[in-house]
């Protein structure tokens, strides 16, 4: 099914790092009979984060789906934004700071690395995947949107006509496909960034899973199997991309199900 999500969360450095003082501020431990409810729409790419971090530190928790905005507020008051992790009743929104808070309750596996400026690489990387991806894929829903009638379509570049072809769109093609164009590039490009990042490694910046490869790995798979026209091809012409996912996916509870 599509996705139900409609924006993905999205925080600015400072509100993330006022949402991590704040779950680090509450040290109290946790029993492993807790009570885990992770609350999400079908697919979101951030609760598929907090799902992995979740499996691999072997944690067992029930997948609350919610689809309804009232729904979603009754979890989520504050930004009405999903995933929410609830434990013993206690709730933390916002991924990241979840992610910090699993770390401090449940310290093993950890989910940065114990070398200082190998964990500010790894949280410099979570962050830069969440906020890149997502403001592609806002875009691409932006793109969805109905035009005004007069709207002037942007200037197509030889690269835009190039994907156009490639994609069976023909030398003419209207605004949203143009738009729909300059997303699907601009993915091309960050997984190249990506490749790159990775090298020869097994995980990003470490031989083991971080926060950072959590990030990545929700993103990937919404580019695997989300609806961005041609994304899941550009992800598999890009095999070190590829044998990571598996990877990560071996280490998390094994391969992603994509909703029927």
């Amino acid at each position: 099914m599509p996705m139900t999500v409609d924006r993905v969360e999205g925080r600015t450095s400072d509100e993330a790092a006022a949402g991590e003082g704040a779950a680090r501020a509450d040290d109290r431990p946790l029993d492993a009979s807790a009570t885990v409810r992770l609350i999400t729409q079908e697919r979101n790419p951030f609760s598929e984060k907090v799902a992995r971090a979740l499996a691999l530190k072997k944690i067992e928790f029930e997948r609350v789906i919610v689809t309804e905005p009232h729904e979603i507020a009754l979890y989520s008051p504050d930004t009405r934004e999903l995933p929410v992790l609830e434990i013993d009743g206690e709730r933390r929104p916002e991924s990241g700071a979840i992610l910090f808070w699993l770390d401090e309750r449940y310290p093993e596996p950890p989910l940065l690395s114990p070398d200082t400026k190998v964990a500010e690489a790894q949280q410099r990387l979570a962050e830069w995947s969440d906020s890149s991806f997502a403001w592609y894929w806002n875009r691409w829903l932006a793109s969805q949107e109905p035009v005004e009638a007069g709207a002037a379509a942007p200037t197509d570049s030889g690269f835009l006509e190039r994907m156009r072809s490639s994609l069976g769109l023909g030398t003419r093609a209207s605004r949203t496909d143009t738009l729909e164009l300059q997303v699907i590039a601009g993915i091309e490009r960050r997984l190249d960034d990506l490749v790159g990042l990775l090298g020869d490694r097994e995980f990003f910046h470490a031989d083991q899973p971080s926060m950072a490869d959590l990030a990545v790995f929700g993103m990937l798979l919404l580019i695997m199997h989300g609806p961005i026209p041609g994304s899941r091809e550009m992800l598999e012409a890009r095999p070190s991309l590829v044998a990571y996912l598996h990877r990560l996916e071996n280490a998390t509870g094994g391969p992603y199900v994509a909703a029927a």
